[in-house]
């Protein structure tokens, strides 16, 4: 086997050269072999590839077999001499009155008795609707949701859409204005008036239980005092994971801020396009039998999310904080314990009721388990830096276990 190797910033293209007698007749076969011998060059050169390479055969003949390997490696990360952040924790929330109130409705609508009303929507209604957000003709990122319950309420935290949708009805199309914010992060659209195009999938009148012993028993809780309780202890304890993981990406973003690296500009582009199409284009295509308008953002949507910078910042920064976490874990020689991986395999299959075994082979047969196993050890270096920082609380030195 001969190869020439050309490397050029973040990757190298491999050329390859073999006899027919290197490598077997079988085509399936053959194709391992090529990989096998692609692996070892990597190996050889301590290249480590940030994915799977892509190995293409160029010529083949009887006597010869030429062939590429294009390989994508990690850029160099140069983290800060010392990885211990010094910062003053922000203020934890607690829950508020509306929050608690907010949730206590959405239990009620969970045990409610629903019914086609076959009226036009009013006040109190449930409606199922996919819509879709413009502005001067353009997608706005984001802002597609092909199939989801709307409660036509006029609480605070209700949508500011609902008041629009007063009168509709079920298969009906409506085009719904709503101001944009002026620090809206896209530039050129800050203060305008979007375009909501709606469609009406159904209009359904709720039963909902009454907010007393009845939706405690519902809920399987020993009395409604009991049931507020819980729903309390709920919020609370969301409000602390996520001051926890406020406190983790403050951390974090101050060592990644101390680091040197370049992210490739392809792989943010890769990262870009792969959110959009598990998101706003997949929507769209639900949305496409609905709504005229979704055939066209379909071709032209992902231009919309290019020319949005705030979400290839967004994007960057991501990127940028996962490299400079696996630059930690591997400097710091971090591996996953069997328990930690079996701790995580069990929350994902808890809702389930599935064992870990189970989970873990229901990963691998989609090839998220590699996956999954890379996002541990982030996990596992973003609270190692957590625990090396220096942070203050209330003006007292933080203790983090």
């Amino acid at each position: 086997m001969k190869y020439t190797a050309q490397q050029q910033q973040h990757q190298v293209r491999l050329s390859l050269q073999l006899s027919a007698a290197e490598l077997p007749a079988d085509p399936v076969a053959r194709q391992t072999a090529l990989q096998q011998f692609c692996a070892q060059i990597l190996r050889e050169n301590a290249w480590e590839p940030s994915r799977e390479p892509r190995l293409d055969i160029v010529r083949e003949t009887p006597q010869q077999v030429q062939a590429t390997c294009v390989v994508d490696l990690f850029p160099p990360v140069t983290l800060p001499q010392h990885l211990a952040a010094s910062l003053t924790a922000p203020a934890m929330a607690f829950p508020a009155e509306t929050e608690l109130l907010e949730r206590l409705q959405a239990l009620q609508l969970q045990y409610a008795e629903q019914t086609d009303t076959g009226k036009p929507a009013d006040w109190g209604n449930v409606l199922c609707v996919g819509w879709i957000g413009t502005c001067d003709d353009q997608l706005i990122p984001q802002s597609v949701r092909s199939r989801f319950w709307l409660v036509l309420s006029q609480d605070p935290w209700a949508s500011p859409l609902a008041r629009f949708l007063i009168g509709a009805q079920a298969g009906q199309l409506l085009s719904v204005p709503q101001p944009l914010a002026k620090d809206f992060p896209y530039l050129p659209w800050r203060g305008k008036t979007a375009q909501y195009h709606v469609f009406v999938h159904a209009v359904q009148a709720a039963r909902v239980p009454p907010a007393n012993e009845v939706l405690a028993q519902l809920s399987g809780t020993a009395d409604f005092e009991a049931l507020l309780s819980q729903l309390h202890n709920d919020l609370r304890a969301e409000k602390q994971a996520a001051w926890r993981q406020q406190l983790r990406e403050l951390v974090v973003a101050e060592v990644v801020s101390q680091s040197r690296l370049q992210v490739p500009a392809s792989w943010i582009k890769d990262t870009l396009e792969a959110s959009w199409q598990a998101t706003d284009k997949t929507a769209l295509q639900a949305l496409e039998p609905y709504l005229p308008q979704a055939t066209a953002l379909l071709e032209n949507g992902f231009k919309s999310w290019q020319q949005q910078r705030h979400l290839y910042q967004a994007h960057e920064r991501d990127l940028a904080t996962q490299l400079v976490l696996r630059a930690v874990a591997r400097q710091q020689q971090l591996q996953l314990e069997e328990a930690e991986i079996t701790a995580a395999l069990d929350t994902l299959g808890q809702p389930l009721n599935l064992s870990a075994d189970l989970v873990w082979g229901a990963l691998q047969q989609d090839a998220q388990a590699q996956r999954l196993l890379n996002q541990l050890l982030l996990d596992k270096a973003a609270d190692w830096l957590v625990r090396q920082a220096r942070i203050q609380y209330e003006g007292q030195l933080l203790q983090i276990p």
